[in-house]
C-alpha cells in the first residue's frame, strides 16, 4: 500500500484494530483503484474523519468505543459518507447495528461480512459509488 502523505486526502479510510486486517482490506481497496488510509484506534479514527474521507470501512468490535464513536461523528458532522461496517458477528446483529446507524443519522450505511474476499470488497465499494464498476480485483 502507498505512503498516505498529509497533504493527500484518501477517498476511503479503513478502521481496525487488528492492524494486519486494516492492512490487508486496505490492499484490497486499494487494488480497486481507490486512495485509502488505515488507522487503528478511536484517536487515529477521530482525527482521519476530519479529513473527509467519502467512504469509511470501520470494524464494529473495537476498543475504546470506537464504532460507536466514529458512528455518532458521521452522523453529526458527514451524515453522507458511505460508511461500511465490517464484521464477524452474526449478520442479523450486523444488520441491527447498520440500522442503528441510519437512525442515528448516517444516510448511506452498508455491511461486509468477516471472512471477504477481494471481489466483496470491490462490489460493496461499487455498490457505495466509490469504486469503478471494472476493477483489477482477482
Amino acid at each position: 500500500m502507498q505512503a498516505h502523505t498529509d497533504t493527500e486526502d484518501p477517498v476511503a479510510l479503513v478502521v481496525d484494530d487488528d492492524i494486519d486486517m486494516a492492512l490487508m482490506l486496505g490492499e484490497f481497496v486499494e487494488a480497486c483503484g481507490v486512495p485509502v488510509a488505515c488507522v487503528y484506534d478511536v484517536k487515529a479514527c477521530l482525527a482521519a474523519l476530519a479529513r473527509a474521507p467519502k467512504a469509511v470501512l470501520l470494524d464494529l468490535i473495537m476498543p475504546d468505543q470506537c464504532s460507536e464513536r466514529a458512528i455518532t461523528w458521521l452522523s453529526e458532522h458527514a451524515p453522507e459518507t458511505q460508511l461500511i461496517l465490517v464484521s464477524s458477528l452474526p449478520r442479523a446483529q450486523i444488520e441491527q447495528r447498520a440500522q442503528a446507524a441510519r437512525t442515528e443519522g448516517v444516510r448511506n450505511v452498508r455491511y461486509l461480512e468477516k471472512p471477504f474476499w477481494p471481489l466483496d470488497v470491490a462490489a460493496v465499494l461499487k455498490e457505495a459509488g466509490i469504486a469503478a464498476s471494472r476493477t483489477s480485483v482477482r
